[in-house]
């Protein structure tokens, strides 16, 4: 998480996490119908429930979303 966490400015990324899943949206953070600002406001932490909010069940946009994803949140042991 502490790389996650990191990854909020225009230096180092932009990074989020939804369900578990390490998405970069650096590139479509310029691109996002809904403004810069709100994906910037959650990069580096946990944005499953903001996400859940705005977006519910619309596959289409989870099928966009995978198109950003690195990699997966290693638990905590």
């Amino acid at each position: 998480m502490s790389q996650i966490a990191r990854r909020n400015d225009e230096l180092h990324g932009y990074w989020l996490v939804i369900d578990g899943r390490v998405y970069d949206v650096t590139q479509f953070i310029r691109l996002h119908p809904g403004g810069a600002r709100i994906l910037r406001s959650y990069a580096g932490m946990d944005a499953s429930e903001a996400y859940a909010r705005s977006h519910g069940q619309r596959s289409e946009i989870d099928a966009m979303r995978e198109m950003y994803a690195i990699g997966r949140l290693d638990s905590l042991k």
